[in-house]
């Protein structure tokens, strides 16, 4: 300030600067007019800077969003990022931004002969779709990311949108024709948890003998289609038949089978 802080420099530098900033004069005829040398003219437009005479103010024309992108760029380290605006709901918005990626890969440079491609995107179809020829001499193959999902339908759809954007760069498309996802089968059950247990196994009208004769083991019919032959009456009797040696049972009402046990000894017959 000690150097250009006197009034009649402070005054140089801005009619200088209202001269090349607002009206559009050229560095030398403002040498001419001002009487100094083009190089004063450049120190006098350095020093308006610095001294907050001119300021660079950057207004961002409707639908740019600079501070947006930048943000998310800086978050997640991205490269770049386009914030797109969209009118119409979400239903426009594969379309919107479809059509931005399209714009945006026209004219950006592609690394590396080979691109991956999710053909299953309904964004990235509709770039793909509206892409038009921008051939680029490196780039040798296109690569769907995702095997088959979803109908025919959309299958289809996804491997035109391959097709689309190979032929757009130039390039040999390859389609990944195998499932986009399986489900795992239930396992099997163990052979060994569907056999039952001897000693629990039992059918109808029979029972099944224990290991050990000393202890009682009693079974229960359910069925009451059959009658053990010892529950069964006479002819012509109101008294029941007396059940075979060895094999004693208890008559129970008819319908209800019959219970029967293995005693130790065998009961007498009557």
């Amino acid at each position: 300030m000690a150097e250009y802080g006197t009034r009649d420099q402070l005054r140089l530098m801005t009619v200088a600067s209202r001269l090349y900033h607002e009206r559009g004069v050229r560095q030398r005829d403002i040498a001419t007019q001002l009487g100094v040398s083009q190089p004063r003219v450049s120190r006098l437009l350095q020093q308006a800077e610095e001294q907050g005479i001119v300021r660079t103010v950057v207004v961002a024309p409707e639908g740019i969003y600079p501070e947006p992108e930048e943000a998310l760029e800086d978050a997640y380290k991205l490269r770049e990022c386009h914030v797109v605006e969209v009118f119409g709901g979400d239903g426009a918005i594969p379309r919107e931004l479809g059509v931005a990626a399209a714009r945006y890969l026209s004219e950006t440079t592609l690394w590396g002969p080979r691109v991956g491609f999710t053909s299953w995107s309904s964004t990235l179809r509709e770039m793909a779709r509206e892409l038009n020829a921008i051939r680029r001499p490196g780039v040798t193959h296109v690569v769907e990311m995702l095997g088959d999902l979803g109908t025919p339908l959309l299958q289809h759809e996804a491997g035109r949108a391959t097709l689309q954007l190979a032929r757009a760069l130039g390039a040999e498309p390859v389609l990944l024709r195998t499932p986009g996802g399986t489900t795992s089968s239930p396992p099997s059950s163990s052979p060994r948890s569907a056999r039952r247990a001897p000693s629990a196994s039992s059918t109808s009208g029979s029972s099944t003998p224990t290991a050990n004769p000393s202890t009682p083991r009693s079974t229960t019919s359910s069925s009451p289609s059959r009658t053990p032959s010892c529950a069964r009456r006479r002819p012509g009797s109101s008294s029941r038949a007396a059940p075979a040696s060895g094999s004693p049972c208890t008559p129970r009402s008819a319908g209800a089978g019959s219970t029967c046990s293995s005693p130790t000894s065998p009961a007498p017959a009557t």
